[in-house]
């Protein structure tokens, strides 16, 4: 998904943002590719749409034996078919594939392990069954180019005043024809269409609905794994980050402690979404507005926290470095251990952790870090309101928001950058907002 701003400042040249998985699609297509040690396999969320519409997506790439290294886009084959890649190789043309903006997908993919990259494709002209091809490439252990055509199809697009004049058409044979001679033939005859219609329908809504759920079936267990091995973690720390850097405000920079908490806390979550983001390239949500909301508040949260301390952007990575995203060493006692061992000893690391803090703890004087700590409130309300979603089945009851009027409006000012993303569209994000219990606040004052 167009998630590569916060990947570009966050990461330093580490592999951006995907877009999400919609975990409730339709799967109606899958063709699977193996060569050696690696799978690919794509899918469609619908193959059959009007000329001009869009199609997502998804291309799965596993690797069952030893490590490869280099795993990248080298070419889409779409006859009559345009597309759009996503970050890390946002391209749109065969020329992008060697230009720099065509970042590796992976650059070691290691045995076990897999991942998911997306796209959209958008059918320009007429097409019948017409099959996409994505050409993915890699090296293999021994040092050798393997290369894998993944299917994406077959795709059927057909022009809207085609659609038009077969939906007439079947409404001629399939309603006004059959109310014509059941009213020569009489009502028996009428009945007897309508049960078989009736039956025919039910049939039909009851293999969607199967479909539907053997998809949720299988996609539940990863959005699972997900929420607790990224997402969870994020949205606690972003609550803690919160509360330790509102506590340092209140001593207005005179509670060392309380600032130097609120230092590691901050550092900590800069950590963990860096974690997601080298594994996940993205979010993963079941609703694709909450997918666009949430990278665009991150992007902006990333952008108020370093956008006035060029220094700070140049120290964040050797920062992030001496934390880990989980266990004892994401901890502020040995945060602040390593601190102060590399002050102690004079070391380059020392002297900017020593540096970054300073600035930290004016930075939490000025009003940008009000906002930030809105923007930041509104990404983990979102967060955990995507990530409790797929669990509605176990509460019995739909997830709402209640934010606070800060919040909220951190939540409506994001809503014209994630719309222009181009995913979803700015009445579909509004929609959203509202649904899920965060009404629009009243224009401020200020």
């Amino acid at each position: 998904m167009p998630r590569r701003e916060v990947a570009d400042h966050l990461l330093a040249g580490q592999a951006s943002v995907g877009c999400g998985v919609c975990l409730a699609a339709l799967l109606l297509a899958t063709a699977v590719y193996a060569q050696g040690t690696v799978n690919a396999t794509g899918t469609l969320d619908r193959a059959e749409v009007s000329v001009g519409e869009t199609i997502r997506f998804w291309i799965t790439v596993a690797n069952n034996s030893d490590d490869v290294a280099d795993v990248r886009i080298v070419g889409v084959d779409a006859s009559g078919v345009s597309y759009q890649l996503n970050p890390p190789c946002k391209c749109a043309d065969a020329t992008c594939f060697q230009a720099a903006t065509c970042a590796p997908l992976k650059a070691i993919l290691h045995r076990g392990e897999q991942f998911v990259f997306w796209g959209d494709l958008k059918p320009d002209s007429w097409v019948t069954k017409q099959t996409a091809w994505v050409v993915l490439r890699w090296r293999n252990a021994h040092g050798r180019l393997d290369e894998a055509s993944v299917a994406l199809g077959p795709i059927t697009a057909t022009p809207w005043p085609i659609v038009w004049w077969n939906n007439v058409v079947n409404f001629v044979k399939d309603i006004a024809i059959p109310l014509a001679v059941a009213a020569f033939a009489g009502l028996p005859l009428l009945w007897k269409w309508w049960q078989r219609e009736r039956t025919k329908q039910q049939q039909e809504e009851s293999e969607r609905h199967a479909e539907i759920t053997a998809t949720w079936r299988k996609m539940l267990p990863v959005s699972h794994q997900y929420t607790i091995k990224y997402y969870m973690p994020v949205a606690a720390v972003a609550d803690v980050a919160i509360r330790y850097s509102d506590k340092a405000f209140a001593q207005h920079g005179k509670d060392d402690l309380s600032n130097r908490r609120a230092f590691w806390v901050w550092t900590l979550f800069w950590r963990r979404i860096r974690a997601q983001i080298d594994a996940l390239n993205g979010f993963y949500f079941k609703d694709r507005c909450g997918e666009e909301l949430v990278s665009a508040l991150l992007a902006r949260c990333q952008e108020i926290y370093l956008e006035a301390r060029p220094e700070s952007r140049r120290r964040l990575d050797q920062i992030l470095s001496i934390l880990e995203p989980h266990g004892s060493r994401s901890r502020f006692g040995a945060f602040e251990e390593k601190w102060k061992y590399e002050s102690k000893i004079g070391t380059a690391l020392g002297s900017e952790l020593d540096a970054e803090f300073a600035s930290f703890v004016q930075w939490l004087e000025t009003d940008d870090f009000q906002v930030a700590r809105n923007v930041l409130g509104a990404f983990a309300a979102f967060t955990r309101l995507e990530m409790n979603r797929v669990y509605e089945p176990w509460y019995g009851q739909p997830e709402k928001t209640s934010p606070r009027e800060g919040v909220a409006r951190a939540a409506w000012e994001a809503v014209a950058a994630a719309a222009s993303r181009g995913a979803v569209s700015e009445a579909a994000l509004i929609e959203y907002l509202n649904r899920n219990g965060c009404t629009r606040p009243p224009a401020s004052s200020s």
